[in-house]
C-alpha cells in the first residue's frame, strides 16, 4: 500500500502544485513595492508666464548681458526671462531698445509682424 501523501498533487514529481518556498499571498489592500518607471514620465505641460523682473534677473541683465538699468526698468518680464535663458547680450548697439520689448507697448500701431520674441 502506498500512503496517501504519495498521491497528493503537491508531492507528485515534475508538477508541484504549490511550492513550499512560495512567497505568502499578498495582503488585500497592501501596496505593491515596485521599482520606479524608467525613464520617468514627462512633466505635465504647464504654461509659465514671467510676471515680474526679480532683482537677480535685473543684475544679470545689467551686469552680464550689458542692458542699461533704465531699459530693464521698462522691459517686459517675459522678454527679460527669454534674454536670460538664451544668454543674449544687448543686441542693438547704441540704438534704443525696441518698443515691442517695453511693458507699455500696445502692439496695435506700426508695421512689422506679430512675433515679438527675441
Amino acid at each position: 500500500l502506498q500512503s496517501r501523501a504519495a498521491h497528493h498533487p503537491s508531492t507528485r514529481r515534475g508538477l508541484p502544485w504549490r511550492s513550499r518556498t512560495a512567497p505568502p499571498s499578498p495582503v488585500v489592500g497592501a501596496r505593491k513595492h515596485t521599482a520606479p518607471d524608467y525613464p520617468p514620465p514627462p512633466p505635465k505641460m504647464t504654461a509659465q508666464v514671467q510676471f515680474m523682473i526679480t532683482n537677480a534677473m535685473k543684475a544679470t541683465l545689467v551686469d552680464e548681458l550689458e542692458f542699461k538699468p533704465e531699459e530693464v526698468d521698462v522691459m517686459r518680464p517675459e522678454i527679460a526671462a527669454e534674454l536670460i535663458e538664451k544668454n543674449m547680450k544687448r543686441p542693438f548697439g547704441d540704438r534704443p531698445m525696441p518698443d515691442q520689448w517695453k511693458r507699455d507697448y500696445d502692439g496695435g500701431t506700426g508695421g512689422g509682424g506679430d512675433d515679438d520674441s527675441v
